[in-house]
């Protein structure tokens, strides 16, 4: 975490602000502003401004949103313009508040009045105002994010406590800066001693961060033959079948049951001195797939003895035939041999507790944040894998005792591509995985930072719970909405503002921040790889190159990136 000492003028002098306007409409959120006409070129849009009110020491805070200019033509010799500006309030400024001064605080105890003066701050009375928004932060939680734009001498500070334990949204266009943001967040988080953060990384560009001696993460591949495993039993009855059943199918429900049987059978086969009573279908104990299809085609030939004493075909017979097909695609499919084919040691009994030691270790001797690698994964299961990794560290969390409990956040993404709005069986399963987190997670101490560039179709549930928005550029007219929708109605006039955002700006709005301003986020040290590839440049530099072509047709043939390796130089 990044701590800075704000430099703060110690008092709030309100004779060095200008009069701008008088106060000419107030509702619960937002003022309108008759602007003094010598003043016209003194606000614009993304100024703060504050307001007079009728005791002493105590104003009202506000953005400008709207500047309006119009004209009465009623008089045939002389037109008369009106100039007029709308602000939405954000907060109220107390010079002293209690014990303390330079206070504020968000929303409004005393609302403007008809006719009280509107003024813009003078420099160091802008200063003092916007850092006094973290001075109620302390030093231990602040979260130093970058600047804000109208005032570069500010920083934004965030809540880290408010922000990593609410959920969060990260919301931008294609080369907006997310991952860029998602980096320098990391960043700060990295320098905490024990903060637990795992990454879903669906494309592989946060490798940089796992490497070098500055390295600020741990990174965890999930492939054929990484020391990171996924293995088949970990996923429970509801994403088993979600991969396998084909519910349109009218032998569905025989198929479910005998499935669910071998499986449970398999598992108390597994374990010795427990009350069989406590195992279910869904405790994670290992089981061979392998042995459940052949169970599955002993039900599926069976033939039992009939009442003439000549063979019959037994309860299951032929009922199967389609689900065991399914089943070997899948395992025998090299695509999914990550899963379905992995390590022996895997089925070991205690292999649980590597898994969990991977994934969630924080000592001194590994990096706090891991990165999962999730390119190797193909896009059908994308959704069922992210969910199922999703769902096992909420088990994790909703099992520990309380008092043993160490807080984790999931970074999702490119969250759309396996959290969508819709779906397929697996999607929708996996979909519900991190709904049930977005709901019931902060009483576990697990929180979700979603990441994407197409808000719009991201599944609603988890959007809605998301309490901090840091907004980047956004132009696609679907996505303002979504993200209009969720803010608060004051804040509805920002959204105008998305589609002119600079690369690395972003609007935060939620509980972690006070002041909902363009803030210029700080860069982080190690950039992930999601540099928009400069096709001018390359066109007129880099050639097509054997060794190039031979490597990634290998890659191809072997579904995996050989040697770990993301790219190729010209040679």
């Amino acid at each position: 975490m990044s701590y800075r000492k704000n430099t703060m003028v110690n008092k709030f002098n309100k004779d060095d602000n200008t009069v701008v306007g008088t106060v000419a409409y107030v509702d619960s959120a937002s003022v309108l502003v008759q602007l003094t006409i010598e003043k016209l070129d003194s606000v614009a849009v993304g100024a703060m401004v504050g307001i007079f009110t009728n005791i002493g020491g105590i104003y009202v805070v506000g953005t400008v949103s709207k500047v309006t200019s119009q004209f009465d033509e009623s008089d045939d010799e002389e037109k008369i313009f009106s100039n007029q500006f709308k602000l939405n309030i954000v907060g109220t400024f107390y010079e002293k508040n209690g014990k303390k001064e330079n206070v504020l605080r968000k929303g409004i105890s005393i609302y403007p009045r008809l006719s009280d003066k509107v003024f813009t701050f003078s420099r160091q009375n802008l200063s003092l105002v916007m850092n006094s928004s973290s001075t109620k932060v302390t030093q231990e939680k602040q979260l130093d994010i970058g600047c804000f734009s109208i005032n570069d001498s500010s920083r934004a500070v965030l809540d880290g406590n408010k922000f990593f334990q609410k959920h969060a949204a990260i919301v931008g266009s294609t080369g907006s800066g997310k991952s860029w943001t998602v980096a320098s967040l990391l960043e700060k988080s990295s320098k905490l001693k024990y903060n637990n953060i795992i990454v879903l990384d669906i494309h592989g560009e946060y490798y940089p961060l796992t490497e070098g001696e500055n390295r600020i993460a741990e990174k965890l591949s999930l492939g054929r033959e990484s020391k990171f495993q996924l293995p088949y039993w970990l996923l429970n009855r509801s994403e088993l079948l979600s991969m396998f059943v084909d519910h349109g199918d009218n032998d569905a429900p025989n198929q479910i049951s005998r499935f669910t049987k071998h499986i449970l059978t398999l598992k108390k086969n597994k374990i010795e001195g427990v009350n069989m009573d406590d195992i279910t279908v869904d405790s994670p104990i290992p089981f061979d797939i392998r042995t459940v299809v052949q169970l599955l085609k002993d039900d599926d030939e069976e033939m039992v003895e009939g009442s003439t004493n000549r063979p019959k075909k037994g309860i299951w017979n032929g009922k199967l035939t389609r689900f065991i097909s399914r089943l070997e695609t899948k395992i025998n499919d090299a695509r999914y041999s990550f899963m379905f084919n992995p390590k022996p040691d895997t089925l070991r009994l205690d292999w649980l507790n590597n898994f969990y030691s991977l994934l969630l270790n924080n000592d001194n001797e590994n990096k706090c944040v891991k990165i999962i690698d999730l390119s190797e994964v193909p896009s059908d299961i994308l959704p069922i894998v992210a969910g199922t990794l999703a769902r096992l560290l909420f088990d994790f969390q909703s099992w520990t005792l309380s008092s043993d409990r160490t807080p984790i956040t999931v970074i999702a993404d490119e969250a759309h591509l396996y959290i969508s709005q819709n779906g397929n069986s697996s999607e929708k399963q996996g979909m519900r995985n991190f709904e049930k987190i977005s709901k019931e997670g902060r009483k576990y101490g697990i929180s979700l930072i979603i990441v994407s560039q197409r808000p719009s179709e991201v599944n609603t549930t988890v959007l809605s719970q998301a309490s901090n928005f840091i907004v980047l550029r956004l132009n696609n007219e679907n996505d303002k909405s979504r993200i209009k929708n969720l803010l608060p109605d004051n804040m509805n006039d920002v959204v105008n503002q998305l589609p002119l955002l600079e690369l690395g700006e972003a609007i935060i709005i939620g509980d972690s921040i006070i002041l909902p301003n363009k803030i210029k986020l700080d860069e982080p040290s190690l950039k992930p790889d999601s540099n928009t590839i400069a096709f001018w440049d390359d066109w007129d530099t880099r050639k097509l190159t054997q060794i190039h072509l031979t490597t990634t047709i290998n890659n191809m043939l072997h579904q995996s990136f050989l040697n770990n390796e993301k790219s190729i130089e010209n040679s």
